[in-house]
């Protein structure tokens, strides 16, 4: 298989890029942020069901039943 050269040049950036955010990553898990200290913390997502309150009907009592059409 062949790969055009921009697609090469996508690729390699992308490594360039992945490789500075994973020193990046590591710097900042060493702490070594001017005396910062960091702490690493897991983020608890509970889980979530949507949902949607049809309770109010009321919506609707506003509007006049007697509704006609023109012909």
């Amino acid at each position: 298989q062949e790969i055009c050269n921009s697609c090469i040049s996508f690729i390699n950036e992308s490594i360039r890029f992945r490789r500075r955010c994973e020193e990046v990553q590591n710097t900042l898990l060493d702490n070594k942020c001017n005396g910062i200290k960091l702490e690493g913390t897991q983020l608890k997502l509970e889980e979530q069901h949507p949902s949607i309150d049809i309770t109010d009907d009321d919506d609707f009592k506003d509007f006049d039943d007697n509704i006609t059409l023109d012909t």
